[in-house]
């Protein structure tokens, strides 16, 4: 996906952030370490880097009426559809152990910007065999995606994925900058280290239940506007000028 390996160097950074947990450990704090000290003691701001999204990308979140959902629904799908048919010979079919998946990815290019944008369409098949406990929401059993992410020097930065559910809405899952992110939790990676070390890797129901709370508050997973879409759609037509 146009995304290099990023290499690790050294830096003085580094060596001031190790001085700082030393520093915290002799404090007598390092059961309470967070990794916050880190940047307390030597701010670093330059690993949060302000996201840079598309125009379209609309950051409120609003509760749609019926009329709205439906409308968002039919522009989601005419996308889908166009681009599906616009580069049909490059798309794949995975017949999985449970169902089959069709796949596109391809490169674009926006007012200067690169992108990758992938597609996913599990309509055929969508189930409830995952690994927890529970059931599915509807708007977690996917039936179609998009997600986009922007590319700055072969690396990939914001990236976010519009999703259909079983219960016809699409909803919109912001990931962040992932190189940003990245850069982060280098720097506190000790926090990293200690959560691992004493909790073990989350698992898939943790990860739900945190992904539900941030739709439940509103944070996160929200139902897309009719006009975000329609934007969107305003963008692929201008990005089939630039198809790299």
């Amino acid at each position: 996906m146009l995304m290099k390996r990023p290499s690790y160097e050294h830096t003085p950074d580094d060596d001031q952030a190790s001085m700082n947990a030393n520093t915290a450990f002799h404090m007598g704090k390092w059961q309470a370490f967070t990794g916050r000290e880190l940047t307390d003691m030597n701010p670093v701001q330059e690993v949060v880097i302000t996201a840079r999204y598309p125009s379209f990308y609309r950051h409120d979140h609003n509760q749609l009426t019926d009329e709205q959902t439906t409308k968002s629904k039919q522009l989601f799908n005419d996308v889908f559809d166009d681009v599906i048919l616009y580069d049909l010979e490059k798309v794949r079919v995975y017949n999985g152990a449970k169902r089959p998946t069709a796949r596109l990815s391809m490169s674009l290019e926006v007012d200067g910007e690169r992108y990758v944008l992938s597609l996913k369409d599990d309509s055929s098949n969508v189930s409830d065999e995952v690994d927890i406990d529970f059931p599915l929401r509807d708007s977690e059993k996917i039936t179609r995606e998009i997600a986009i992410q922007r590319i700055e020097d072969g690396y990939g930065r914001e990236n976010w994925f519009y999703r259909q559910g079983t219960d016809g809405i699409i909803r919109r899952f912001d990931n962040g900058d992932a190189y940003a992110l990245r850069n982060l939790n280098r720097i506190t990676n000790t926090e990293s280290l200690l959560q691992a070390s004493s909790s073990g890797l989350k698992s898939s129901d943790e990860y739900i239940d945190n992904m539900r709370l941030d739709e439940d508050m509103g944070f996160n997973l929200q139902p897309v506007t009719p006009y975000e879409l329609e934007g969107f759609r305003l963008f692929i037509i201008e990005a089939k000028k630039h198809t790299l």
